[in-house]
Order: structure tokens, then C-alpha cells, then sequence
């Protein structure tokens, strides 16, 4: 195939029609494209797809622990490390409070190197908060022990 003169048969689309610049930002201007930017920018630092992270707070008998929750929708993921040792026949639970009810979630054991990765499916929408407590094993209904972790979600 012949390509009329002056252009090139390699390259870039914009080199082939005889431009150097896509027609949308030819005809839009700077200010559509760094409205462009600020937009794809926004979505990448909050996650890209509505994920936001949250800390939690450690209380007494959890100092050491490092926690957070990803949020995504109604559903979240909670990574912790550094939770104290557990006694026989306990486990972790997470709970998740709106106003003044708690609603019991997920409950957990750390693994060998004391990290846990714990999927906390649904409820979170409207919630105001996500506590961690160390309960009996099977877990409880309403929770027994203090909370060693809380995150805000607010």
C-alpha cells in the first residue's frame, strides 16, 4: 500500500492523519483535559473503584496491633497483625455498630507469622463503626469481651 507524501507508514495514529495532536484536545483546549486529569487523579487516590481505607484505634491489651479496613460498598476486608496470643477455645470476632446496635461478623485466628486477612461481607453501608473483641470459640451473639480494635467509619 502506498501512503500519500510526507507520511509515514510506522507511527502513531495522529502522525498517519498529518497531526501531532488528538482532535479532542485540538478542539477542547487545556482546560478539558486538565478537568480530565483532575478527574482520573481523583478516582486513582480514592481507590479507583469507591475503595477507601480505614485505621483503627488500639485499646488497652492491643498496642501492639496493627489494623485496617478496606471498604468497598456494603462489603470490607479487615488485615490485622499484632494481636495478643489467644487463650484455648477463643477466637476474634468483628462487629459492626450502627447507632446504638452492634451486629456480630467474622470471626478469626491469626495465622503462624500473627497476620489475618478477614472479609467482613456486608452491613458496613450506614455503619458507623467496626470493633474487633477477642470472644469464645464460634463466637458470640453480642459481644463479650472489650473492644481491642475500633475503626470509625464516619
Amino acid at each position: 500500500k502506498r501512503w500519500p507524501a510526507g507520511r509515514r507508514r510506522s507511527g502513531s495514529i495522529a502522525t498517519a492523519l498529518g497531526t501531532t495532536q488528538p482532535a479532542l484536545i485540538r478542539r477542547a483546549g487545556p482546560s478539558v483535559v486538565a478537568l480530565l486529569f483532575a478527574g482520573v487523579a481523583g478516582y486513582a487516590i480514592r481507590g479507583g473503584d469507591g475503595e477507601r481505607t480505614v485505621a483503627f484505634e488500639n485499646a488497652a491489651g492491643a498496642q501492639a496491633a496493627v489494623a485496617e479496613l478496606s471498604v468497598r460498598d456494603d462489603d470490607g476486608t479487615l488485615s490485622v497483625t499484632g494481636l495478643p496470643e489467644l487463650g484455648v477455645g477463643e477466637v476474634y470476632q468483628a462487629w459492626v455498630g450502627t447507632g446504638n446496635e452492634v451486629q456480630p461478623s467474622s470471626v478469626f485466628v491469626l495465622d503462624r507469622d500473627g497476620e489475618a486477612a478477614v472479609a467482613i461481607p456486608g452491613g458496613l453501608e450506614g455503619a458507623e463503626e467496626v470493633i474487633v473483641t477477642q470472644e469464645p470459640s464460634g463466637g458470640s451473639e453480642q459481644p463479650t469481651g472489650v473492644a481491642l480494635l475500633r475503626a470509625s467509619l464516619n
